[in-house]
């Protein structure tokens, strides 16, 4: 009988892969990018879909098959038709940070010896796959049309990724849910990350006036109890003021902006007094001093780490070895306790790439991060009202990642964060290569003439 079962299983996981390659051949390249391999993705990570193939640590997921088959698909499209592929200063600064982040990550070799090089390999490999999706993306947007389609669907995802929230409220579990003595934290299937991605959808809710999506996302996030995600939305808005200007397309509705926005903070006022979920009490007593202690033990220790290797870092995640030879285990068994996940990454996107790559490395992020935020102003002053949302929303929760996440690294292999990114990234790429160039041809027209002379272009 348990054979009988067993084989039953297997049966449907094989017709469920098959039925997913299949798919992945003939849905929209934008909606399996949007929004299928991200849930493919959780569903993984979560243990729900078993991997393909292991080979030794490292797992072959199925989301890492419908990857491969959009880029055979690209591939094969500009083969057949000659298309000439595109290149862009992003696409430069990206692939400059990644050979960095490898020549750092070879040099490790010599320190931590074969085993440990190979799980850093293995995790940068998993890094390169999830940002090849910045260039597919770039090469596949063709006109503002596709651009938009990737807004729509985007949309879906972030409303599925709180209904499951939603869901875990009224009693069906699905997903990660954390219950203590003193809180009560819903996750759905995007677990701890969750608080930090549904500001994008927040952020897109004020700028389009949206009230009930604003609500439905809001509550969401505050339902996780998730004390930095509130920072992050704080400069969020600070920089959606300081954007609010005519090109941005939000001086017109600024009303009603404001108005999302004092709807909104007196959300988080209303849910901190009363304590919902106990979220007030992460803010005072032991939930808080825990909490900093652990983060600032991190951290110091992640500067110990970046200081003494200061040139080489100590490869791609290595942070996670290095911190023992620095006497992680002791310091936090004498303090707090001890927990892998304490050393697991950094501490904060910053000292994480500091300790991967050193100083070198640091200095390329920060030109990165300037150069994504450049194309998408860019992409957001050439699309229509509608269609830049999702690029100045994208913009201000790329800056309130970089300045306020201090608390958890977010451009990681296994990160839900950094895939968004590249998405909105990518297509921002996009728009700059094609519909801007072919915008300037059209000189003299007006803004929908312009945008059908790019289709046509």
């Amino acid at each position: 009988m348990q054979k009988s079962i067993g084989g039953r299983f297997m049966e449907g996981i094989n017709l469920l892969y098959l039925g997913i390659v299949v798919l992945s051949w003939f849905l929209p390249s934008m909606l399996l990018l949007s929004f299928c391999i991200p849930w493919l993705m959780m569903l993984s990570w979560g243990g729900y879909i078993p991997p393909l193939l292991s080979i030794g640590s490292a797992e072959i997921q199925i989301f890492d098959l419908v990857l491969v088959i959009l880029w055979i698909r690209y591939l094969v499209f500009i083969f057949l038709h000659k298309v000439r592929i595109k290149t862009h200063y992003v696409h430069f600064v990206v692939i400059m940070f990644l050979m960095i982040l490898l020549l750092m990550t070879m040099v490790s070799f010599f320190r931590f010896g074969q085993e440990v090089f190979i799980d850093e390999v293995i995790a940068f490999a998993r890094f390169i796959s999830q940002i090849s999706i910045l260039f597919l993306v770039s090469w596949i947007v063709k006109t503002p049309g596709y651009a938009y389609k990737m807004g729509q669907y985007l949309e879906w995802f972030g409303f599925s990724l709180a209904l499951g929230v939603y869901l875990n409220m009224f009693g069906i579990k699905v997903g990660e849910v954390q219950i203590t003595e003193r809180t009560v934290r819903y996750f759905g299937f995007a677990g701890d990350q969750l608080g930090f991605i549904l500001p994008l959808f927040i952020f897109n809710s004020l700028l389009e006036r949206s009230p009930l999506r604003l609500l439905y996302y809001s509550v969401a996030l505050l339902a996780t109890v998730t004390r930095g995600p509130l920072l992050t939305i704080a400069v969020g808005i600070a920089v959606l003021a300081w954007k609010a200007k005519e090109r941005w397309g939000v001086r017109k509705r600024l009303g009603g902006w404001r108005v999302g926005t004092a709807v909104l903070l007196g959300l988080i006022g209303l849910w901190l007094v009363a304590d919902i979920g106990g979220i007030a009490k992460r803010f005072t007593g032991l939930e808080l001093e825990l909490g900093l202690t652990q983060r600032l033990l991190t951290s110091k220790i992640a500067l110990e780490v970046f200081l003494d290797n200061l040139l080489t870092g100590v490869g791609y995640t290595g942070f996670r070895y290095a911190a023992f030879e620095y006497g992680a285990f002791n310091i936090f068994e004498e303090r707090i306790g001890f927990s892998p996940n304490f050393i697991a990454t950094a501490g904060s996107q910053w000292l994480q790439v500091a300790t991967d790559g050193g100083l070198l490395a640091l200095l390329y992020f920060a030109w990165m991060i300037v150069a994504l935020l450049q194309t998408l102003r860019v992409a957001a002053d050439h699309m229509e009202e509608h269609g830049r949302t999702i690029y100045l929303s994208g913009y201000a929760w790329l800056v309130a990642l970089v300045l306020g996440n201090w608390t958890a690294a977010w451009m990681l292999p296994g990160s839900l964060i950094s895939y968004l990114l590249w998405l909105i990234c990518g297509s921002a790429v996009a728009i700059e290569l094609t519909i801007v160039q072919k915008l300037s041809l059209g000189k003299g027209l007006g803004y929908q003439a312009k945008i059908q002379y790019a289709e046509k272009a």
